[in-house]
């Protein structure tokens, strides 16, 4: 008997894991986690765009669900391209750390400014004339 209130307390205790999984729950802290990336990989200026970019993409959650092509909640394409393997990329850090790397990329490829970040993180390329409806308002 002893023994099971041991395993039910310990099962009823919340661990961290838990606690960090109720944190990237939060907007704020998913909030939080993408400004403390972006700042320190690319650049605090990119802040703004990377929040946009992600409210558009998964409404600031961490694995939505849907397209399966797409992951995490920048919904990159294939994060195995920034070394970043599509399991890890469902997780709130992997799915960031993935999306900043396509934005690096596409500052490599010429996105100077929020509006082609925007659009080169829609189409691939900086430059492209075609975006989704989402961005083309929030392009406005």
């Amino acid at each position: 008997m002893k023994f099971l209130t041991i395993l039910v307390a310990l099962a009823a205790t919340p661990t961290a894991a838990t606690a960090s999984e109720t944190d990237v729950a939060n907007p704020d802290a998913v909030r939080s986690m993408i400004s403390a990336k972006v700042s320190s990989e690319i650049g605090a200026q990119w802040v703004p765009t990377a929040l946009k970019i992600a409210q558009i993409e998964s409404r600031m959650q961490c694995n939505p669900h849907g397209n399966t092509r797409h992951h995490g909640i920048f919904q990159v394409g294939d994060p195995a391209r920034f070394g970043i393997s599509p399991s890890a990329a469902h997780t709130c850090s992997g799915g960031i750390a993935a999306g900043v790397a396509h934005m690096a990329s596409c500052i490599r490829m010429g996105a100077n400014n929020a509006r082609r970040m925007m659009i080169c993180h829609n189409a691939g390329n900086p430059f492209a004339r075609r975006v989704e409806r989402a961005y083309r308002i929030a392009l406005r």
